[in-house]
């Protein structure tokens, strides 16, 4: 840190005094190089604050390395101004980015079965609850905005939940290899009905059932209030991918580029009371009982869409007994860019997309 504090003040005082000279004299290549020699610096003092982060497990010594983090990246802003203030009064091309453009630094807090709880209690917008190997067993969700929790190899959760005491808003689940046992409604992230749910996403996330058990579910549980986005996720051997009960679902619910594998029953099941738009794009179907069922219709001004997903000629169709794959009835339904054993399919009224 003292080095890269003498290599700003040398170049600042050096531009400073030979401003005149330079003006008359100036080596273009020589200075190209010196900001170059500048910018390595910092860069350098990033990375050593990052390894310094990375290297530090307890709790009472996050404040001060995120504060040494934070020093350097304000340093590294400070020359990369400079750089182009210098350009602009030399009048030389600059070989680095716009230094008005904000660079993301992202905080990762490492998190152990002990530390967990109070990691989570600490986290704040934009950083990232890295949870390394262990046992978590069920992670309760509690007051989370802006949060990533991610999972390192090892990393081992039962399950998430969410309780009526839960606040999450714009909060992301990444990485995580859920096994689901074959109790009936036992799933690997479980909504409550009451929770506060804004945008909570489900990504690169890989749901594994018993592959015989009809009455377990990746997802399981309802909110008319939640808006829930399941990306790059996998489900396989499950009896339902997701499976929304009671007379509330979801006020917006999405899967985009989803693999379902071995579903015993409906993929996507939504009761009643699903109040949103529902969204599926870019999915894979092998080997899976049924596709999508809404019971009762969707609102007037709600929309279905599905689009540009792949359905295997393996997949048996509604109940298995004849070629629907649909049970829902919708008066606003986008279904473009399918494909149906490899061969382009629009789906109707024949396959289950009923008009109101």
């Amino acid at each position: 840190m003292k080095k890269l504090l003498a290599v700003l003040l040398s170049l600042t005082m050096a531009f400073s005094l030979a401003a005149p000279a330079l003006a008359v004299d100036f080596d273009f290549g020589e200075i190209q190089d010196a900001v170059g020699n500048v910018k390595d610096d910092a860069s350098d003092a990033v990375d050593s604050a990052k390894d310094v982060f990375d290297n530090i497990k307890g709790d009472d010594a996050l404040e001060t390395v995120n504060s040494i983090f934070t020093l350097a990246k304000k340093l590294a802003k400070a020359i990369h101004t400079l750089v182009h203030t210098l350009a602009d009064i030399f009048d030389f091309d600059c070989p680095f980015c716009d230094p008005t453009a904000e660079e993301e630094v992202v905080v990762v807090l490492p998190a152990t079965p002990e530390t967990l709880a109070d990691v989570l209690a600490s986290a704040k917008e934009g950083e990232v609850v890295s949870l390394t190997a262990g046992e978590y067993e069920t992670i309760t969700l509690g007051t989370l905005n802006g949060v990533t929790i991610a999972a390192e190899d090892g990393a081992k959760v039962d399950k998430f939940v969410t309780t009526a005491e839960t606040a999450v808003s714009n909060v992301t689940i990444k990485g995580f290899s859920l096994e689901i046992a074959g109790e009936t409604r036992d799933c690997g992230l479980l909504i409550d009905a009451a929770a506060v749910i804004d945008n909570l996403v489900i990504e690169d996330t890989t749901f594994t059932g018993p592959a015989t058990y009809k009455s377990c579910a990746g997802i399981f549980g309802n909110n008319p209030n939640a808006t829930l986005t399941v990306k790059n996720c996998t489900f396989d051997g499950t009896g339902y991918a997701i499976w929304s009960v009671a007379k509330d679902g979801f006020a917006a619910l999405t899967f985009d580029g989803c693999t379902f594998n071995n579903i015993y029953s409906w993929v996507i099941l939504v009761q009643y009371g699903f109040l949103g738009d529902l969204t599926i794009n870019g999915c894979t179907f092998t080997a899976c009982e049924d596709g999508i069922s809404k019971n009762g219709a969707f609102a007037a001004d709600k929309t279905f869409t599905f689009t540009n997903n792949v359905v295997a000629d393996d997949c048996a169709g509604h109940d298995g007994k004849d070629s629907k794959w649909f049970e829902l009835k919708t008066a606003n339904a986008v279904v473009t860019g399918n494909t149906l054993a490899e061969v382009e399919w629009i789906p109707g009224a024949a396959q289950g997309i009923k008009s109101l």
